[in-house]
């Protein structure tokens, strides 16, 4: 199995991946071993599905894509976000909605995704290294995933201990 190594963020603010995949299967971890969530994909005939996080806690994948293009979702029917990612090797696309979500501003290209997620002042950046013959959308769409989770994560924290 060949690996997907990277961080999206800055050194303490942020996720690292640390994913394995061959021709039909993403395994690993996004964040550390304490904060983060387990990866389990399967993906192959243009489609790909399955979870981030444990089978209680966590959300469901499931979405198309091309060479060109992910549409799909993340979580359920109800409480889900839309992800859409376009481009070959410079992918811009959106997580989320128009309020609530972020933009998706990346380059991929010899196995190597870079750029940002979120906006200039509010966001991250993207240093990942994926197999050149893995698809440069898939780790575009796991980047997206990774800033995802960490949102998440953050806004459950900032919102524990309320009442």
């Amino acid at each position: 199995m060949e690996k997907i190594i990277g961080r999206v963020g800055g050194g303490f603010l942020g996720y690292d991946i640390n994913c394995s995949v061959d021709s039909s299967v993403i395994k690993g971890r996004i964040g550390g071993s304490v904060i983060g969530k387990d990866v389990d994909l399967t993906y192959g005939n243009g489609t790909i599905n399955g979870r981030i996080g444990g089978v209680v806690v966590g959300n469901t994948l499931e979405g198309s894509y091309s060479e060109n293009s992910f549409n799909g979702r993340i979580g359920g029917n109800f409480i889900g976000n839309d992800i859409s990612l376009n481009g070959k090797n410079k992918i811009t696309g959106r997580v989320g909605g128009q309020v609530i979500g972020f933009d998706v501003n990346l380059e991929g290209e010899n196995g190597k995704l870079t750029g940002r997620l979120g906006g200039s002042v509010i966001g991250a950046d993207v240093n990942i290294d994926y197999p050149e013959n893995f698809p440069t959308i898939l780790a575009a769409l796991l980047a997206a995933i990774t800033y995802f989770t960490y949102l998440e994560s953050r806004r459950k924290s900032n919102n524990s201990g309320r009442r």
